[in-house]
């Protein structure tokens, strides 16, 4: 499929590679990073002028940013300190196998987001706002170099003062996570440092470094010099290359796998030379883990080793016969943890399957690591001296061979004890050591939780308080609302029994509120509520209550005046200003009360006037009539044809004669009549 697709080449790459990273992942790891480079920049300030670090797997680039801005602040600090001499020049390698995620790293631009995850200070400094995304600064960026790497595949960066590789071990096999790590001590330098992620380890045997910081996986490498990586795997010149995509480096592993085992042409002939000289000369050997797991077979190996009947192990001391059991578990234990060649000499065993013949040979059994400085596998080669027959001139050699051999056995199995009850004290301590820091851990852990229980009782307490208060204000506006609620519905009431029309306006004039009765004025509907008052036909002759409404929203002066319908009612008009609790205006409330009785009253009266006139212009006798205070409220025609004036307004008319006055007084006073005389010439004056 792989072959006829190209396109499900990239497709299975992208699945491969896992991109998940952020800037400053796990803030706190990241401090204790700081304070151990530090550390190094103080104690090893005058050794090179370059601070060289390496990236592996940085995805989309945020952790090589992240490492470079805590070195720019280190050096900047530090600097400021004079603690520093010549560490002047940081320089970070950033590899990722996808080059994708490598050319976005390149390019340092990242969304707004990672203002939740860098800090305000960070994001001034290192990083300029580009449209709706966040660049990092040349400063930053230059010092930092991106390249399309394989960690497992091509050659190692070396001279290096710090190893980043936090996203990348936790999704490969034991195996290789010891290749890897046995690769970055080659790149390290003495007392360098290796930065892991939180959920990621260097394993039992700490593979020659030192643990710093076990919560966040910070190691230094140990002195003296690492050996080369291992060359199973061969490194590819790159030099020529182009920036290969998935496809390429996909296809590339391809190409390795099909080309395994089908050698041609002239280039297969020192290999094929290789194999016959190690056939003919070289001693059976068998390459096996530190476990004894068997990984490869040279040679005879048949005559040293067996499949045990029942089920199949894989392993070389279920095969070896048992005379050789002991000696190969010490020597395989020897050379696997001590790293170092192991030689058991003359040993005398019986070959698998024929020991019922009675044979037996004598040989020298050597175990030594097939790479001496790091971890791997071993090597252990059978090495024959000679050979011993049921000659019976030779059975008293056999015997003495036999119980020296036993005897050597013995002592293997003494000194395995031993290794092993040694081995398991250093376990122990360690294991202590271990439970030591966990207990610590959990017991800080412990207090922590109950300073957080302590904290939560305290919001407790402190809600059950705010509850309560709530409750009360909770009460205090239900009673509020119910006495709200009684007064709009005595205000309903009362408006509806008054019978008087009113309706509420706002500043826009807007209909807000109005009563039934207003229907006579306006025909409103409770759905015209919030329309305009102007869009509805006012049922008044000589309509101008919308000027009248605006003089009042602009001078805030009541406005009264008498009003008739169409229908020939009569109303009492009154537009008010409408002031808030805060005296402020908002609007207006115009009034309409029914005056019908007073009018018809006041008409009532105006005929009862003109008919009392009427019958006063029909006398002959000047009259004039008076009221209590002596002020004339009418006259007849007569009386005023006799003065030859004007008929006198009420309270005009007044009498300079004293006698007269006191008369007519007195007829006030008693309610009776008094006749008096007057002459002609009183009358003229």
């Amino acid at each position: 499929m792989l072959e006829t697709s190209p396109d499900e080449i990239e497709a299975l790459f992208q699945d491969f590679t896992i991109n998940v990273t952020s800037f400053f992942r796990d803030a706190e790891a990241f401090e204790a990073l700081k304070a151990q480079l530090k550390s190094a920049l103080q104690e090893h300030k005058h050794e090179q002028d370059t601070f060289r670090v390496w990236v592996a797997a940085c995805s989309t680039g945020e952790e090589a940013y992240s490492v470079a801005i805590v070195l720019h602040e280190l050096t900047t600090e530090l600097a400021g300190e004079r603690t520093v001499g010549p560490f002047l020049r940081v320089q970070i390698f950033a590899t990722d196998i996808d080059p994708v995620v490598v050319n976005t790293a390149r390019q340092g631009l990242y969304p707004r987001d990672i203002a939740y995850v860098v800090s305000e200070d960070r994001l001034q400094r290192f990083f300029q706002l580009r449209g709706d995304q966040y660049q990092v600064r040349d400063g930053i960026r230059d010092s930092v170099v991106f390249a399309t790497h394989s960690t497992f595949a091509d050659p190692p960066f070396t001279r290096l003062d710090l190893v980043c590789c936090r996203n990348l071990l936790i999704y490969l096999g034991t195996g290789l996570q010891r290749q890897i790590l046995e690769l970055f001590r080659y790149a390290l330098n003495p007392a360098g440092l290796l930065f892991l992620g939180a959920s990621e380890s260097i394993g039992t045997d700490q593979q020659g470094f030192t643990a710093l910081d076990r919560r966040w996986k910070i190691y230094r490498r140990g002195e003296g010099v690492a050996g080369r990586p291992p060359l199973d795997a061969p490194f590819p010149s790159r030099a020529a290359e182009t920036t290969p995509s998935g496809r390429d480096v996909l296809k590339t592993g391809l190409a390795r796998v099909g080309a395994i085992g089908r050698p041609t042409g002239s280039l297969d002939l020192a290999p094929r030379l290789q194999d016959a000289l190690l056939a003919e000369y070289a001693p059976p050997a068998v390459l096996v883990s530190g476990q004894g797991e068997v990984l490869f077979v040279h040679g005879r190996a048949s005559r040293y080793l067996e499949i045990p009947p029942g089920q199949v192990h894989n392993n070389v001391f279920e095969m070896v016969p048992v005379s050789l059991r002991l000696a190969l578990h010490s020597a395989v234990r020897e050379a696997h943890h001590e790293r170092r060649r192991v030689t058991y000499r003359r040993l005398v065993t019986a070959s698998p399957g024929e020991s019922q013949a009675g044979e037996s040979q004598t040989l020298d059994l050597t175990v030594r690591p097939l790479q001496p400085s790091s971890e791997g596998p071993l090597l252990i080669t059978f090495q024959e001296i000679g050979e011993t027959s049921e000659d019976t001139n030779e059975t008293a050699g056999a015997e003495r061979s036999d119980n020296a051999g036993h005897r050597l056995a013995l002592e293997l199995e003494l000194r395995h004890g031993r290794e092993a009850l040694r081995a398991t004290v250093e376990e122990m301590a360690r294991s202590v050591e271990d439970l030591r820091v966990s207990h610590e851990e959990l017991q800080t852990s412990h207090e922590e939780l109950q300073s957080t229980n302590e904290e939560l009782m305290t919001s407790k307490e402190e809600l059950q308080s705010l509850n309560e208060e709530l409750s009360t204000v909770n009460a205090e506006h239900q009673v509020i609302i119910l006495d709200q609620a009684r007064a709009n519905d005595d205000l309903n009431n009362l408006l509806d029994t008054a019978g008087t029309a009113i309706l509420f306006l706002g500043h826009d004039l807007t209909i807000r509120r109005f009563t039934p009765p207003i229907g006579r004025l306006v025909r409103l509907t409770p759905a015209d509520v919030g329309r305009l008052l102007g869009d509805f036909n006012i049922l008044l002759r000589q309509n101008e209550l919308l000027a009248d409404i605006q003089r009042v929203l602009k001078t805030l002066e009541p406005h009264e005046a008498q009003v008739q319908t169409h229908d020939g009612e009569w109303f009492l008009l009154r537009i008010n200003p409408y002031r808030t609790a805060d005296n402020r205006i908002d609007g207006v409330v115009v009034a309409l009360t029914s005056i019908a009785v007073v009018k018809a009253l006041e008409w009532q009266l105006v005929e009862s006037l003109n008919l009392n006139r009427a019958t006063l212009d029909m006398r002959c006798d000047p009259l004039l009539l008076l009221d209590q205070h002596l002020r004339a409220v009418t006259a007849s025609q007569a009386l005023l044809t006799l003065l030859e004036g004007e008929q006198p307004g009420i309270g005009d008319f007044a009498f300079d004669l004293p006698e007269l006055r006191r008369r007519l007084q007195a007829v006030i006073e008693t309610a009776e009549p008094v006749p008096t005389a007057v002459t002609p010439t009183q009358v003229e004056d």
